[in-house]
């Protein structure tokens, strides 16, 4: 990170940093962060769905929302959009060569879930030349293309659980000052599939921006719906652990995480009871297990981070072995095209 005022910087990082203890997923280095509009001179359809989301109008809203202000006042906040905390989650921030102060450009945006760009941005669509195209790129070169991109902070689709983290970092609001004296909400009811599927949907790469599909090419749409449901309620009791792991202290906050948890456990032990997969119900049956020395109270943090730590090698396990080509029995759990987020552009 670059020498110039780095407090600001630094108090980002460390906002993102203490939303989840153990959280895996890096906090955005805005000196690497290059901004939606320089994302939108290729991915134009995505930028463009992008564009009439909460996630975008929330930019030019937050601040101005009676909510907003009131939860600011209690915490002591000034300027939401300038401080780390409101940061973290509702905006992407972009510190320029020779700026002072880490600055909102844009609310939750490309980089947000696919890392800051700045290293990575030229490289991610270099097929190997000028004249060479992604159909016509040899296995060599994608295969090298990949595994640098990924090294230079890319997180790319194919790569689920690491895009996902981005948004349980945030929807299940880990912070219990923020909740117990500002008033925030403790979280979102945020669901994977309905969350995904409704107005943050923007599968337009194999179209070449054409078509916004409810799953990507190569992927049978039923199939990649039971993966989602799955991958999104095990990673939901892990983040949902880690956010209880925060608790210090009876209230609010304290309440809310603990019955997350709660309703996680009984939505995986929904999943075990339906699905015909045998290595799943294994897998389920022992992150459950990891629960049993994990007391919901407050100042239990180190058993209660062991078990997220279980929770999570099992997610990253799911998501790495399943397809959900045998996860039929999960069909009746998935939920309704009604229950998805509104979606604006089709």
């Amino acid at each position: 990170m670059k020498t110039i005022d780095t407090r600001s910087a630094v108090q980002l990082l460390l906002a993102v940093a203490t939303l989840s203890l153990s959280a895996p997923a890096a906090a955005l280095d805005p000196t690497q962060v290059i901004g939606p509009e320089s994302c939108g001179e290729c991915h134009k359809a995505a930028v463009a769905t992008w564009n009439k989301t909460k996630h975008s109008t929330s930019f030019d809203q937050l601040h101005r929302m009676d909510r907003a202000k009131e939860i600011a006042g209690k915490m002591g906040i000034r300027r939401i959009k300038g401080e780390a905390l409101c940061q973290a989650c509702h905006f992407t921030v972009q510190l320029e060569e020779g700026g002072r102060r880490p600055k909102a450009i844009a609310g939750t945006s490309c980089e947000s879930c696919h890392g800051a760009a700045k290293e990575w941005r030229h490289l991610h669509n270099d097929y190997g030349g000028q004249e060479v195209t992604r159909e016509s790129e040899t296995p060599e070169h994608r295969k090298a293309r990949l595994e640098k991109t990924a090294e230079l902070g890319m997180i790319r689709p194919d790569r689920p659980y690491e895009v996902v983290s981005n948004c349980f970092q945030c929807h299940t609001v880990p912070n219990e000052d923020l909740v117990n004296k500002g008033g925030h909400t403790a979280g979102s009811a945020f669901e994977l599939v309905a969350w995904s599927q409704g107005e943050i949907r923007h599968n337009f790469f194999a179209s070449n921006g054409t078509e916004n599909r409810a799953a990507p090419k190569q992927l049978d749409p039923q199939k990649y719906l039971r993966f989602k449901y799955v991958l999104g309620r095990l990673m939901d009791l892990e983040f949902s652990l880690r956010a209880a792991a925060k608790a210090t202290q009876p209230g609010v906050y304290a309440d809310a995480v603990k019955k997350r948890v709660e309703e996680s456990r009984g939505r995986l032990e929904e999943i075990q009871a339906q699905s015909g997969d045998p290595r799943l119900k294994e897998l389920i049956a022992a992150v459950l297990g990891s629960l049993s020395g994990a007391e919901l109270k407050p100042g239990n943090a180190a058993p209660l981070l062991k078990a997220a730590d279980a929770a999570q090698q099992t997610a990253r396990s799911f998501a790495t072995d399943f397809d959900g080509s045998s996860l039929g029995g999960v069909d009746a759990l998935l939920p309704a095209e009604s229950a998805y987020m509104k979606s604006t552009v089709d």
